[in-house]
């Protein structure tokens, strides 16, 4: 998926259980900070958790936000810091000004959203979606994952592409 991060404007989505997908957001961050700027919405973990926990790079080029964000807000993160990639971990912690009945039209309403902003903002993303235990990979085949041009599922340290 490294090489494949890189390759054109895209959303992409990272699905799996525990800390593996805050791993692989934090070695995206790592791995492109050299020569390209990256905004990381680190929901789930605090900043100061991610250095020690999961060797997040001291570097000018990463600005991590880790406060409870709505998906509106962010279009004006990127409008002004103008990153070249914004991860996201993890979507479900993302709020909205909307009301939504079920979980798969809230995620579908911010997965839209920000396929809107890949041309807009000239900006990759990357999503981290928290696989529940009871949950299979088969949940990224519904349509709140339609907008998604790579979806991925990491789990037990095993990554493979679904879409």
């Amino acid at each position: 998926m490294e090489n494949e991060v890189v390759s054109k404007l895209e959303l992409k989505v990272l699905g799996g259980k525990g800390p593996d997908k805050t791993k692989y957001i934090v070695n995206v961050a790592n791995q492109f900070c050299g020569d390209r700027k990256i905004l990381l919405f680190s929901l789930e973990t605090p900043k100061k958790l991610l250095k020690p926990n999961y060797n997040l790079q001291e570097s000018d080029n990463i600005m991590v936000i880790d406060m409870l964000t709505k998906i509106e807000e962010i279009k004006s993160y990127l409008a002004i810091e103008k990153p070249n990639y914004l991860l996201i971990d993890s979507i479900q912690l993302l709020k909205t000004d909307k009301e939504f009945v079920n979980v798969q039209d809230k995620i579908k309403y911010i997965l839209d959203t920000l396929y809107n902003h890949i041309e807009e903002y000239n900006v990759n993303i990357l999503v981290s979606d928290y696989l529940a235990e009871e949950e299979t990979p088969d949940k990224y085949s519904s349509d709140a994952y339609s907008k998604s041009d790579q979806i991925w599922c990491i789990i037990d340290n095993v990554i493979t592409r679904l879409k």
